[in-house]
C-alpha cells in the first residue's frame, strides 16, 4: 500500500536531475521505492504499539547533490483488538437470602487493548434465574432460595 509519493524537482538536464529516492529509516514498516518515490507498508501498523512515524527521505541527483524531506506518518486507532477475559467460565457458590444488589462477582477481569468500554451480556441462564450484569459485575436481582429450583 502507497501511503505518500514524495516528489523533488532538479532543473538540471538528464543524467543530473532526480535519479533516486532514499529512506533514512522506515523502522521494517516502511520502504521506498527509489526511482518513483512511492513510500510503501511493507508490515502493518499497530496504533496500540506506535501512534506516529518520523520518516526522511532523501532525493538524490546524478551529481549526488541530494536535498531531504521529513515526512510524519500519524496512525490511526481502531477497533481492532477483541476483549480479553482472566477466565472463559466461572463457577461460583453465594449463600440463599442474599438480598438483592449483591455482588457475586465484582471483576470478571476483562479488558481491551483498544481502551474501549466493554460492555457485558449474559448470553444464556437457567430459567427463572435472577441475575444481571453491568461494568464487569455479576449481582443478584431477587433474593435466591436455596429450595426453589427456579431462583438458581
Amino acid at each position: 500500500t502507497t501511503v505518500y509519493t514524495a516528489s523533488a524537482a532538479d532543473t538540471d538536464d538528464s543524467p543530473y536531475n532526480v535519479q533516486s529516492y532514499t529512506l533514512s529509516a522506515g523502522y521494517g514498516i516502511f520502504e521506498v521505492l527509489p526511482n518513483s518515490g512511492d513510500i510503501i507498508l511493507v508490515d502493518s501498523l499497530d496504533y496500540e504499539t506506535t501512534t506516529s512515524y518520523s520518516l526522511t527521505i532523501t532525493a538524490t541527483d546524478g551529481a549526488s547533490n541530494s536535498d531531504a524531506m521529513t515526512l510524519t506518518v500519524d496512525v490511526t486507532d481502531v477497533n481492532d483488538n477483541a476483549p480479553s477475559c482472566t477466565t472463559d467460565a466461572w463457577t461460583i457458590s453465594t449463600n440463599e437470602g442474599q438480598g438483592t444488589g449483591y455482588d457475586i462477582i465484582v471483576d470478571m477481569g476483562c479488558t481491551d487493548d483498544d481502551g474501549d468500554t466493554i460492555s457485558y451480556t449474559i448470553s444464556s441462564q437457567t430459567p427463572g434465574a435472577k441475575f444481571s450484569v453491568s461494568a464487569g459485575k455479576l449481582t443478584v436481582d431477587e433474593e435466591l432460595d436455596y429450595d426453589d429450583v427456579s431462583t438458581q
